[in-house]
């Protein structure tokens, strides 16, 4: 049977992939949609950050943060990870208001992250951790 905890975690799974996306952005692997660059704009402007480093950082952190909470690994600490994924969320939601964009998504993110955490955490056996 398919634990609850492990359904959110699938769905947390998503912000990693943004992440390997902004990665690549910030690599120049693809290309940057001006949507994107939009949303981070709030962040980038004040501070005079030009786009390829702030993503890169970004992607990078998202992806850690996903493997340390998702599968366990990972050099992060659990709750550097909850805290980086929360903020990367709430940025990303008032990025999008904004720009007159509906932060649902990152909302529900942000609802994910603090779910998992009443969640029972269970093994491959069914026995707590």
């Amino acid at each position: 049977m398919v634990q609850a905890r492990t359904v959110v975690d699938f769905l947390l799974g998503g912000m990693g992939v943004a992440g390997s996306a902004y990665v690549a952005m910030g690599l120049g692997l693809i290309d940057m949609p001006e949507d994107v660059i939009a949303v981070a704009s709030p962040f980038l402007d004040p501070l005079q950050i030009p786009p390829q480093p702030f993503f890169l950082v970004l992607g990078t952190g998202k992806i850690l943060g996903v493997l340390k909470l998702c599968l366990g690994m990972g050099p992060l600490p659990e709750w550097f990870a909850k805290a980086g994924l929360l903020t990367a969320a709430a940025c990303g939601a008032y990025g999008h208001v904004v720009n007159g964009e509906t932060p649902i998504p990152a909302i529900v993110m942000m609802g994910l992250l603090v779910l998992r955490d009443f969640l029972p955490d269970t093994t491959k056996d069914g026995k707590k951790e």
